[in-house]
């Protein structure tokens, strides 16, 4: 039987920081991930790995074909607007990224 593992971490970072890819992939997603924010998310033969909490500048693409240390994108804001059904918003009512200076990321197998 085939057992499935999810693990997911948070990592302090400023925005703007670098998003380095942890494995060798296939981009299958960038975009607004809901509780994630924007997130870009890289698939191989044995692992998935998502990047939440991105700048919606992506530096991939869907497709895009990436390699362990590759840059992906970076660290998103804090505040983001114009993202429709976006229920994030801080204590005044700002729409956010839920980005409060971290970094999640998730992994599975």
């Amino acid at each position: 039987m085939h057992q499935r593992t999810i693990v997911g971490i948070d990592i302090a970072a400023p925005e703007g920081a670098k998003l380095i890819a942890s494995i060798k992939g296939t981009v299958i997603k960038t975009g607004w991930g809901g509780a994630g924010g924007y997130t870009i998310t890289i698939k191989n033969d044995t692992y998935t790995v998502s990047y939440g909490h991105c700048s919606p500048e992506f530096k991939v693409e869907v497709g895009d074909e990436v390699n362990k240390g590759d840059v992906i994108g970076t660290v998103g804001p804090k505040y983001v607007s114009g993202v429709p059904n976006n229920p994030y918003t801080d204590s005044a009512g700002n729409p956010t990224n839920r980005c409060y200076n971290r970094l999640p990321s998730s992994f599975y197998s």
